[in-house]
């Protein structure tokens, strides 16, 4: 009898605790609108990436579709941030070998960017592969100039 009180007490809290969480995720979702933003390529950024506005994250990436054979990426934005509709947003990296994550840069129109608008100014994800292949060529180029 004692069990099945136990059994009965620890379904309540379980139920509660579901519910609670049901509730949360709905109001986060209501605290926050959706822009996009095309990219070339966004190697490593994926779905939960943070978005950055001068340092501070302001969102996280939502969504990613392959559109025209290049990636749409859908961001959600905490409603309390105003962004200028002539922003950037790139892809940068924490560290030399971090986690991938979109960054903002603001413009400086009066008008801001409504929930479901497109971020025209990309920059796409740069490889650390990409990055010392360019500084292998330059030491390169810079011996054979020395060596002449």
């Amino acid at each position: 009898m004692m069990r099945d009180k136990l059994n009965f007490v620890i379904g309540i809290t379980f139920i509660i605790f579901c519910i609670s969480l049901v509730n949360y995720s709905r109001n986060v979702d209501e605290d926050s609108f959706m822009i996009k933003a095309q990219f070339n390529r966004i190697d490593g950024l994926e779905i939960g990436s943070q978005l950055r506005l001068s340092g501070v994250q302001i969102g996280k990436v939502e969504k990613i579709l392959i559109i025209n054979n290049k990636p749409m990426v859908y961001f959600a934005i905490n409603n309390s941030h105003m962004i200028p509709i002539d922003s950037s947003i790139s892809i940068q990296t924490d560290g030399l070998f971090g986690n991938k994550y979109a960054i903002i840069e603001p413009g400086g129109a009066e008008k801001s960017i409504n929930s479901g608008d497109q971020i025209i100014f990309t920059e796409d994800s740069i490889l650390v592969e990409d990055l010392l292949r360019k500084i292998i060529n330059l030491g390169e180029n810079r011996l054979k100039k020395d060596n002449l």
